[in-house]
């Protein structure tokens, strides 16, 4: 079944939904992998300037220490507990992203901060300060998107921020 099929909403729809959840977050959950190839949790502020994400993080943070080591990494998005009507079916979104450590000389760097210092204000002056904190931009390439029981959707994302989506259904579930 793909995406633009009767019964399953347009790429549209479903790209308009991705972006609402995004919106309604200001931290994202991110996963990464440790020095010895364990997986690690954390959360960082974020902004979106799409098609990517940015995060300014200190390099005494283990994420942002495994980042460094290891550009792949998990970004996960979450409606809020508090507005799920089924916490088992929770609407989310998860993108697997390539890392790149910006460079404060960059053009890239000093837009990626502006937009961060007029969502999260002076503190991110003060974190600018600091010369442990590292920008990382975080390129979406693939991932899931899931809105409810059997309503689940493999992504892809190209190099200009537009998704894919693929309707997973029960006989793809099956053969996993």
């Amino acid at each position: 079944m793909s995406a633009n099929s009767p019964s399953t909403p347009s790429p549209q729809v479903l790209f308009s939904a991705t972006q609402k959840l995004i919106e309604q977050q200001a931290t994202v959950n991110i996963a990464t992998v440790n020095e010895q190839g364990l997986p690690d949790a954390s959360y960082a502020p974020f902004v979106h300037i799409k098609p990517r994400f940015y995060i300014f993080v200190s390099e005494l943070a283990r994420h942002t220490q495994n980042i460094l080591r290891n550009p792949r990494v998990s970004l996960f998005f979450a409606e809020a507990e508090a507005t799920s009507k089924n916490l088992f079916a929770r609407e989310r979104l998860v993108l697997q992203c390539e890392a790149c450590d910006i460079q404060r000389e960059d053009d890239e760097f000093s837009k990626a901060i502006n937009t961060l210092k007029a969502e999260f204000g002076d503190m991110i002056a003060l974190l600018e300060s600091l010369p442990d904190f590292h920008l990382l931009r975080l390129s979406p390439s693939q991932g899931a998107y899931t809105v409810g029981f059997g309503k689940a959707y493999n992504l892809t994302v190209d190099a200009a921020g537009q998704y894919s989506f693929q309707h997973l259904d029960e006989q793809q579930l099956k053969g996993r």
